[in-house]
Order: structure tokens, then sequence, then C-alpha cells
């Protein structure tokens, strides 16, 4: 999930600290959990990604402060952590990186039960430790940040519809709710890839003032799962992404006579920030704004529909709106 420097110059020095900082990056939606396989050896701690290609490892001496986090309340994002220390490798001359706190949210397995096999490795007691990929089964509940709450009773003006017609607004009403899951995960991925990118620009800065006089002296290697994490999204699921959009503005005109707190205005209003975020995101990471792009049949699709542009002209704010006009013409034919 994250990795923090360790120290008083930091702000943290303590297990409590490093989920401190977490909720503090919520705030920012800057937090993006990728997958990842942590792997104990009797000499060093893994980190593979999912097709089991190494991404970083930390010698097992380094290791230290293994703590688990769990929380009682079923919506608390932030349940059933791993955090761990690695310390500085002076003895290798690699002390130009601080101190790194690393923070794992696992999954199918306790954290608990995690820290307990770390400390078995650490006192060299191997034998303790089950072999094998743990999967107890153990599961956290995930709550999304925003969920439009359908409403029980009331949400059509024919209360002698039919009952085809209620499924099909409920079905709307939940394809629209996972269509704002993505673009929040989409959105929190792309903020945690830059942060990741300016703690490797910090930590390239401390190698480039430090470096002693040998110039063939190597990289730090130790950056590997920062180096994962800066990466932003490829083209296709930009083009993904905004074609959520795209569905998200046909099904809020389709639903705006049945939604209510927060209704179609509001939530349209609410879209268009993280849709900035993330053209500016295609800026930085491609090099191009690709949504006016109209030879990308993949961002053409779905037109918008005539009462969804009746629905962004009557409701839009005018910088809104120059956002909306700047999209291209696929954004409003």
């Amino acid at each position: 999930m994250a990795t923090f420097a360790v120290g008083r110059e930091f702000g943290l020095q303590y297990p409590e600290d490093g989920i401190r900082k977490l909720k503090q990056l919520e705030n920012s939606s800057a937090i993006w959990a990728q997958p990842m396989v942590l792997r104990l050896r009797p000499r060093v701690v893994s980190v593979e990604d999912e097709n089991g290609d190494l991404v970083e490892q930390f010698p097992m001496e380094l290791v230290t402060n293994p703590t688990a986090h769990l929380s009682a309340n079923p919506r608390d994002v932030y349940n059933n952590i791993l955090l761990f220390v690695v310390k500085e490798d002076k003895k290798r001359g690699r002390n130009l990186n601080p101190t790194e706190m690393h923070i794992f949210q696992c999954n199918r397995v306790s954290a608990n039960d995690v820290v307990d096999d770390i400390k078995a490795f650490l006192s060299g007691h191997y034998k303790k430790v089950r072999t094998g990929r743990r999967d107890t089964g153990f599961m956290i509940g995930y709550q999304p940040a925003f969920v439009m709450e359908l409403p029980a009773r009331g949400f059509r003006d024919d209360t002698s519809a039919s009952s085809d017609s209620s499924e099909s607004f409920e079905r709307d009403v939940n394809t629209l709710n996972r269509c704002f899951d993505d673009i929040e995960r989409f959105v929190a991925r792309i903020q945690s890839a830059a942060i990741a990118q300016r703690e490797l620009e910090a930590q390239a800065h401390r190698q480039r003032t430090h470096r002693k006089q040998n110039s063939r002296t190597p990289i730090d290697p130790q950056s590997g799962i920062l180096q994962m994490r800066a990466q932003l999204p490829g083209e296709f699921e930009f083009v993904d992404i905004l074609q959520k959009f795209k569905l998200s503005f046909n099904l809020l005109a389709k639903l705006k006579n049945h939604i209510h707190e927060p209704n179609a205005p509001e939530l349209l209003h609410f879209l268009f920030t993280p849709l900035t975020v993330i053209l500016d995101a295609c800026r930085w990471g491609l090099g191009r704004n690709i949504a006016p792009q109209v030879k990308l049949s993949k961002v053409v699709s779905p037109l918008l529909s005539r009462e969804t542009r009746e629905l962004l002209q009557n409701c839009l704010t005018s910088r809104e709106s120059d956002v909306w006009m700047a999209m291209g013409e696929a954004w409003r034919i």
C-alpha cells in the first residue's frame, strides 16, 4: 500500500505513525493497493508481483518491528495491515536512503499470522513457520468511499411501473455505482503514482548529493516497489475509464427524475473533479490529451444522448463547460 521514510525529520517513527499517514493520504484519495506476494526466506524478505517476478527484496537482518494493525470496525478501509521497518544497510554502503517503513494490506491471511512468521524468521526458528503460500480464507470488508444509495421505495414517479422497469432502474443504478467505484480507484492509482514518482526523485537527489567520488557507484536498488507504484496506467486503461465517464453521464441523464440526495446535477459536478485529474494525467503520462482524438474509436463510444447533452448544457459551471468543450467532437455528438 505504501512506503514511507522513517525518522523524526519525516514525522514518522512508530507503526501508529504509518497508519496515521495512510489516513492522511486517504483524504486526497492517494492510496492505491497493488496486488503483491510477500515471500519469507531465511535471509531475505522478497516482494513479488502477481506473475512471480521479483520487485524488491530486503535482507532479513535489517527487518525490524513487524506489526499488525487490525480494526474492529468492518467499514475501516485500513484493516488487517502489516507494517515492518527496513533499516539502513550501512555495512554495504547503502546509507543514502533513510530507514523505510513498508505497509501491506493482507488478503486471505491474518496480518497477525504474518507478523508471527516474520518474528520466527528473525529469531531463526524457521521450522516453526509452515511452508507454502498462505490462504486461510481470512477476509476483510471493503466499503467504497462513495456509493449512491438505491432508495427503498418511491424512486419512480409512476408507482404502477412494471417489475421489468423497476429491475431496469436498479440495474442502471448499480452500473452507475460501479462506474463511480472504478473512477475513484483509477484516480487513487494515478495520485499514488505521482507520490511514488516524487519519492523516487527525492531518492535520486539524495544519491546525487551524497554519492562519493566513485561515479560508478550503483543506484540503490531498494526502490523496486516505488518504481512499480510510479507507473501510470496504460493508454488502453485511460480510454476505458473515459468511456465510463461517458456512460455515467448518459445514466445520470436517464435517471435524473428518479435519483435524489444526491441528485443528477450534483453527481455530474462530482464527476468533473476526477475527470480533470485524469485528463491532467493523460497529458503528464502519455504526452497528450487522448480524449479529443476522434480516430480513437474506443473513446467515441458510447456517444452522449440528446438528454445527456441537454443536462450538461444546463447544469455545468463555466469551468466545467470549458473542460467538456475541450474534450473534442466525440463528446458533443
